[in-house]
C-alpha cells in the first residue's frame, strides 16, 4: 500500500499545532484557551491564573510554547507579506533555511 507524498509544513500549520499543544496542555491543568489561534490571543487566561493552576516547570514549558510561537507569527507575517517568495514556491525552501 502506498502512502500520499508528505509535504514540509507550513508556517500556519506549525502556528495552528503549537497552539493546539498549548491549548492541550493547559487544558490538562483546568485552563482553557478559546478556539482561534494567536488572533484570539487577546481573550486568553490571564498569566496570575495560568500561574495559580500551572505547576512552575509547566509554566517555563509554557514560556517556552508562547516564545516559539512568537517566532512563528513573524514568520507567517513575513511569508503573507511577501517577503519570503521562495517559501511560496512548492519544492523550494526558504533562503533563510
Amino acid at each position: 500500500m502506498s502512502h500520499p507524498p508528505l509535504h514540509a509544513p507550513t508556517g500556519v500549520s506549525v502556528r495552528t499545532a503549537t497552539v493546539n499543544a498549548l491549548r492541550g496542555l493547559l487544558y490538562e491543568f483546568g485552563v482553557t484557551l478559546p478556539r482561534g489561534g494567536t488572533r484570539a490571543s487577546d481573550n486568553w487566561p490571564s498569566r496570575a491564573e495560568i500561574n495559580d493552576a500551572v505547576p512552575a516547570v509547566i509554566v517555563q514549558l509554557v514560556d517556552d510554547q508562547l516564545l516559539a510561537l512568537a517566532d512563528i507569527e513573524r514568520h507567517v507575517q513575513a511569508m503573507e507579506e511577501g517577503d519570503q517568495p521562495d517559501a511560496q514556491e512548492p519544492g523550494k525552501r526558504p533562503s533563510s533555511a
